[in-house]
């Protein structure tokens, strides 16, 4: 016996994200640049490149819940802070 699943999304969720990727990475950078960190002091708290760190910046990379973790302890900050009007 074998159990088939089949999922078509409703046309009411969005399928795709960038735009909520390329808001998240403007707030990240306004939220760095209000604590006066660099670029590189940010990348560097929470274990990532700095190119890594821009590419989030610009909404080329996704992150996980543990990245947003890390990148609201690093800027003192709660994770909901950190989302807040995305």
């Amino acid at each position: 016996m074998s159990l088939s699943l089949s999922y078509t999304p409703s046309s009411s969720y969005p399928t795709s994200t960038p735009n909520i990727l390329t808001e998240f990475g403007i707030r990240l950078r306004d939220l760095r640049r209000e604590r006066k960190l660099s670029d590189v002091d940010l990348a560097w708290s929470i274990g990532i490149t700095r190119a890594h760190l821009q590419d989030i910046e610009e909404g080329k990379e996704e992150i996980d819940l543990e990245m947003l973790w890390d990148i609201s302890g690093a800027l003192g900050i709660s994770m909901a802070t950190a989302m807040e009007g995305l």
